[in-house]
């Protein structure tokens, strides 16, 4: 279902959950208001779920962790609020996760998995504190890190630089602090 760049507006209608085949859903750039749905964790073959740039309000279901074949999250640029489920780490299929620019607080998921197949985590413009989780180094594929303008309170993350595949590291206005050295690795952050 693509319903993009339209002036849809109200709120998601539940009859979506009822499509239990359903495996793209793209609202972004509607008018959309109110909730994400509960229910949409339960159409099981759901791929993509991209509804950025709405209205949209209230905290993030955790039932959408399990959608076990889900690609592509992206609820970024609405006004989405509290934590980011944990269970969102444990995702092996998600490739692309952004929530940025909304008013997400807590901690970042603190349990990515090893074999993780995310290869985008953007969640700048936010209100995320504590720390950068090391569980971010299982995530091999990784090449688009975004974690800047939030109140992330930690020591620079040098061990990001074991990542392979990273491209773009963003952590503009944080609150990093101390002195930015290696961890002995002679080749670190070899493709940004």
């Amino acid at each position: 279902m693509i319903l993009n760049d339209n002036n849809l507006i109200g709120e998601i209608p539940s009859f979506v959950c009822n499509l239990t085949s359903l495996e793209v859903l793209y609202m972004p750039r509607n008018n959309l208001k109110g909730k994400v749905l509960q229910c949409l964790g339960n159409i099981s073959s759901l791929q993509v779920l991209m509804m950025s740039h709405n209205n949209l309000s209230g905290e993030i279901p955790s039932s959408i962790s399990n959608l076990m074949s889900l690609q592509i999250l992206d609820l970024g640029r609405n006004n989405l609020e509290g934590a980011i489920p944990q269970c969102f780490g444990n995702i092996s299929s998600l490739q692309v996760f952004d929530m940025q620019n909304n008013k997400l607080s807590g901690t970042l998921p603190t349990n990515f998995s090893i074999g993780s197949s995310l290869i985008s985590l953007n969640l700048h413009g936010n209100e995320l504190e504590w720390e950068i989780p090391r569980s971010l180094a299982n995530c091999k594929k990784l090449q688009v890190l975004d974690l800047g303008d939030n109140h992330l309170n930690d020591t620079f993350p040098m061990w990001l630089g074991t990542l392979p595949e990273l491209r773009v590291l963003r952590l503009t206005s944080n609150k990093l602090h101390g002195p930015i050295r290696s961890s002995g690795v002679e080749i670190m952050f070899p493709d940004l």
